[in-house]
């Protein structure tokens, strides 16, 4: 099963670096994995949460802010040391055809902690949001996630189990934040 995982990983990966590079990318791609690049977002969610949930925005941001903490932690690590998979960048076998761009990481591949991160927050928040709200959330996870595979850090199986961790992190984070939050402060 393992090197079922790793051949799809491999094939989808090359379409991406042979078939679906350009220009446009290779510019877009470093910038949106960037954690700086998302600041402004997560000052207007600052926002969002003070002037719609006024008396748990704290809360609701405390709760966000150890929840990618702890996502982090456990990813960075718990996981990757034990999973010890190699980068797609580091890979001996791929550097003839993976394009390489100066991003490669020292530390191991699965999973992203990327996609752990940016998954479990997207999830975690989801709930404060519109169904259209919680569609450009998820649409922000798989662009960071891409942008990943794009540059050769990840391999899609990376991204897909970071996004499945996330998605656990934040359903934990949502049983702690419905015990702690008003229920009556949550309508938007």
């Amino acid at each position: 099963m393992l090197e079922t995982i790793q051949n799809s990983d491999i094939i989808l990966l090359r379409f991406i670096h042979l078939d679906l590079s350009n220009p446009l990318l290779d510019s877009l791609c470093p910038i949106l994995r960037t954690k700086t690049t998302w600041i402004p977002l997560y000052v207007c969610l600052v926002y969002y949460f003070w002037k719609y949930f006024p008396r748990d925005y704290i809360k609701i941001i405390l709760i966000s802010i150890i929840l990618v903490s702890l996502a982090d932690i456990v990813c960075a690590q718990l996981l990757k040391p034990w999973f010890h998979r190699i980068r797609p960048c580091q890979s001996e076998e791929l550097v003839y055809w993976l394009r390489m761009f100066p991003y490669c990481s020292q530390t191991f591949s699965f999973p992203s902690c990327h996609a752990v991160n940016h998954a479990a927050l997207a999830f975690f928040i989801g709930q404060f949001f519109n169904i259209w709200q919680r569609v450009l959330l998820v649409f922000w996870v798989l662009l960071i996630g891409f942008s990943q595979l794009y540059i050769g850090v990840h391999y899609p199986s990376d991204i897909l189990g970071g996004i499945v961790l996330g998605w656990v992190f934040a359903m934990c984070a949502t049983i702690i934040c419905n015990r702690w939050v008003t229920s009556n402060s949550r309508d938007v």
